[in-house]
C-alpha cells in the first residue's frame, strides 16, 4: 500500500477467506480471540519464522479451538484489565471465564438473550441490555456476580456504555441516560456486604439518526463517542456534549474504536481514521479500503494495534 501523508495504521491480514463467521473479537495480551457464530472460540497467535538468513516473517496461526464455548453465536467478548478473565455474551447470557484455562467462574443471572453488555473494571460493575430492560451486577471479592438493579425502557436497548458512574444507552430511536441512585450497602450474608442502587427512570437525551443504528464506544478519556447519522458527538458522564467539536464521517459507521491518539470508524466499504488531537484537519485523516468489515475488538492491543473482521 502506498504511503499517504497521514498514516496512523498499516493494515495486515491475520487470516483470509476464513470458513466460519466471526461475530466478536477481543485482544488478550498478544493473542486475538474470536467468537464464532457456532459458539466456538478461536485463539490466534503470531508466529515468527526465518524466511532467509537474517530475515524473519510473521504469520498468524490458530493455536487453540474451544468448541461449544457459547450457546449459539458469541456476540461480545472482552478481557478484564488484569488479563486474567474473559467476559463473553452468547444466547444463554453473560459469563466470566478464567484465562488461559477458560474455566467458568461466574454467570450473570437473567442475562439470557441479551444484546450487549458494558463493563466498568475499576468498580467491577456489569450492565447488560436484555430487550426493554437493563440489569446491573457487581462482581464480588469471590468473583461471583451479584444482581443489583433492573431498569426498564420504553424501547429495546441495542447498545450501552458506562460514562463515569452513569450509563448511556442507545435504542433504534433514541439515546438515553441513567444516573443511578445513591448506593445503599446491604449485608447479604454475615460479613458480606453488597452495594445496590435503587431503580430510577431513564432520561431521554436526544433522537438517534434516522438512517443508522445507534453506535458508541468509550474513549480512554472517559467520554463516550456516539453516532447520529454520520456525525459523532463526545458525551460526558451527564450525557451532554463534552466538546464543541464533532466528527463527521464519510458514511454512518457500523462500529467505532478508539485509542489514546485516534478514533476509528468501520464503514461499509472502508475504515476511516481521525486524529483525536487534530479533529477537522484533512491532513490528519486516513482512509483504508477494507470493504465488508463489521466486527471490531473493543480495545486495542498493548502495541496499539486494532483488530477487525468481516
Amino acid at each position: 500500500m502506498a504511503k499517504t501523508a497521514f498514516e496512523a495504521f498499516e493494515p495486515s491480514v491475520v487470516v483470509d477467506e476464513f470458513a466460519r463467521k466471526i461475530d466478536s473479537l477481543c485482544v488478550w495480551n498478544k493473542t486475538v480471540i474470536a467468537g464464532l457464530s457456532d459458539g466456538s472460540l478461536l485463539f490466534f497467535d503470531e508466529q515468527s519464522a526465518e524466511s532467509s538468513p537474517g530475515t524473519n516473517i510473521s504469520t498468524w496461526q490458530v493455536t487453540r479451538v474451544q468448541k461449544n464455548f457459547g450457546k449459539r453465536n458469541i456476540l461480545q467478548l472482552q478481557t478484564l484489565e488484569n488479563q486474567q478473565y474473559l467476559l463473553s455474551l452468547s444466547d444463554d447470557g453473560v459469563h466470566l471465564h478464567s484465562l488461559p484455562d477458560l474455566q467458568l467462574t461466574a454467570a450473570a443471572s437473567r442475562t439470557a438473550r441479551a444484546s450487549a453488555f458494558s463493563w466498568d473494571d475499576g468498580r467491577r460493575l456489569l450492565v447488560t441490555a436484555i430487550k426493554r430492560k437493563v440489569v446491573s451486577h457487581q462482581l464480588d471479592s469471590t468473583n461471583s456476580f451479584l444482581e443489583m438493579t433492573e431498569y426498564n425502557f420504553p424501547e429495546p436497548v441495542i447498545t450501552l456504555s458506562w460514562a463515569g458512574s452513569n450509563i448511556i444507552f442507545g435504542t433504534a430511536k433514541s439515546y438515553w441516560l441513567i444516573v443511578p441512585a445513591a448506593s445503599q450497602s446491604v449485608e447479604v450474608l454475615p460479613g458480606q456486604v453488597m452495594t445496590i442502587y435503587p431503580a430510577v427512570q431513564p432520561q431521554l437525551l436526544f433522537a438517534a439518526g434516522a438512517g443508522s443504528a445507534p453506535v458508541m464506544t468509550r474513549l480512554p478519556s472517559g467520554e463516550v463517542l456516539i453516532i447520529k447519522d454520520a456525525v459523532s458527538y463526545f458525551l460526558g458522564p451527564d450525557g451532554k456534549p463534552s466538546r464543541k467539536t464533532t466528527i463527521t464521517w464519510s458514511q454512518p459507521p457500523l462500529a467505532l474504536m478508539a485509542t489514546k491518539l485516534y478514533v476509528v470508524a468501520v464503514l461499509p466499504a472502508a475504515v476511516e481514521v481521525k486524529s483525536v488531537s487534530r479533529l477537522g484537519a484533512a491532513a490528519a485523516e486516513q482512509m483504508l479500503v477494507l470493504p465488508g468489515m463489521a466486527v471490531a475488538a473493543p480495545n486495542p492491543a498493548p502495541d496499539g494495534s486494532l483488530y477487525l473482521a468481516s
